[in-house]
């Protein structure tokens, strides 16, 4: 009976430790874009702003944050970087977790959603 209830304690130690280091991943990753974002501008250059914005992810495996979309539209090259700005520990990357980025033909355009129409995926909770 005693090791039963040890075991479990053990357990349920291990489950908050592991909770604990995703609470603050979520810090982390919060942290960094709340210090970089201000360091864009619009009509900054893809060379000046992508090695900024990207410091963000560092740490990040790639299923922790979505990949740039690239098209052309009227002869000019749009691409759109999609950078973490807040994390929910649920292994998922929803449209509230990350603010994009858009470049046209390498100048910064546009910051948020409003561009691609708005949100679509949220994180429920």
């Amino acid at each position: 009976m005693f090791m039963n209830k040890m075991k479990l304690l053990v357990f349920g130690l291990l489950i908050l430790l592991g909770f604990s280091g995703c609470v603050n991943h979520v810090f982390e990753v919060t942290e960094r874009y709340a210090a970089i974002k201000d360091k864009v501008s619009l009509g900054d250059s893809k060379e000046k702003a992508l090695p900024i914005l990207l410091t963000v992810h560092e740490g990040l495996s790639s299923s922790q944050f979505r990949q740039a979309d690239k098209y052309m539209e009227n002869n000019d090259l749009i691409e759109v970087y999609y950078i973490r700005s807040g994390l929910v520990p649920d292994e998922r990357v929803t449209d509230d977790e990350i603010t994009p980025y858009m470049f046209k033909n390498g100048k910064l355009v546009s910051i948020g959603w409003a561009k691609l129409g708005g949100i679509k995926a949220t994180t429920s909770y």
